[in-house]
């Protein structure tokens, strides 16, 4: 199998995330901008996710801002490691676990509520 050099890994992350916001490049620069209080630009966005160009490295310490601008996390998630990784799913699937028993029991008591209404119209 063949393995995919980071850098490239990174720019489809990016032009992935760009393209799936529903946002322009540019209001993605101007969004970056206002958060890092340093000028972006359309420019920039373009080199960073272009797949032609010589890499353009993006900033690692864009990456938090980047991934709230685009509504996107997986370049922030493909910068942990397998076990940090592993952790973030374990977090989620319990959320997730506790979210379902949660409906589980609404879902149990409106029916105990139906049922004693039930009897009582009897």
């Amino acid at each position: 199998m063949q393995r995919v050099h980071p850098e490239t890994a990174a720019r489809a992350l990016l032009r992935s995330a760009s393209k799936g916001s529903g946002k322009s490049r540019s209001q993605i620069a101007e969004e970056m901008s206002k958060t890092l209080d340093r000028r972006i630009t359309r420019s920039m966005i373009d080199d960073f996710t272009a797949e032609s160009k010589s890499p353009v490295r993006f900033p690692a310490a864009w990456v938090p801002t980047w991934c709230c601008v685009v509504g996107d996390d997986r370049l922030q998630r493909s910068l942990l490691d397998r076990r940090l990784r592993n952790l973030l799913e374990l977090g989620e699937h319990t959320i997730e676990a506790n979210r379902l028993r949660g409906e589980i029991a609404e879902c149990a008591a409106a029916r105990r509520r139906r049922t004693k209404v039930k009897g009582h119209e009897r």
